[in-house]
């Protein structure tokens, strides 16, 4: 990841990186190493119980954020913002604010990376999603393919991505498919920037 922003142009400064939706903080932790100060957020306080175990050298900070917005912080006050795998699971107008609030953070010349999940892939269980309502998904999720929750999921689309950033003050830098995850969606990688 942080090859990729070198290659796209953003070296932000390592001072300070935030890691929005950090659950456990494996992330969070690796961040740790490459900036002076690195913060978790989550709005689970028992992975974020976690997260403060698996630190054991104490370098992170977590904490628990359960508002609609991330008012906490200040305006431009991380030099990386990360979000894995976060925001689709939330309902879109949520999804779309929070993404707006992670631009708002961000210093100029900063970098947010943020993936996403884009539209249900072209396999069985894709076309699935695409086709059965969520009643019957839920169903398969839990009976058939035993999660333990039904797993909501609330593709963006690179369109809608860039307005909301755009629309926040960031510029939307390169985005990059990422196939590692599988299933049923489609994951892409976002770079963005604040000029």
């Amino acid at each position: 990841m942080f090859n990729h922003l070198d290659e796209v142009g953003l070296a932000p400064a390592g001072e300070r990186a935030l890691d929005f939706g950090c659950g456990a903080g494996r992330l969070t932790i690796a961040l740790a190493d490459r900036v002076r100060s690195a913060v978790g957020v989550d709005i689970s306080e028992p992975m974020l119980a976690k997260a403060r175990d698996l630190d054991t050298a104490h370098r992170c900070t977590f904490v628990r954020n359960d508002g609609a917005d991330l008012a906490q912080f200040d305006d431009s006050s991380f030099d990386v913002v990360m979000s894995s795998l976060v925001l689709q699971h939330l309902p879109p107008p949520l999804a779309r604010g929070y993404l707006a609030e992670l631009v708002r953070l961000l210093r100029s010349g900063g970098a947010l990376v943020v993936q996403l999940v884009t539209a249900p892939d072209r396999s069985v269980r894709g076309l699935a999603v695409r086709v059965l309502p969520l009643r019957a998904v839920r169903f398969v999720q839990r009976r058939v393919l035993r999660y333990p929750a039904p797993m909501n999921m609330h593709p963006m689309s690179r369109a809608e991505l860039e307005a909301v950033v755009t629309a926040a003050g960031g510029r939307l830098v390169d985005a990059v498919d990422e196939p590692m995850y599988g299933g049923n969606w489609r994951y892409t990688r976002y770079y963005v920037t604040r000029p």
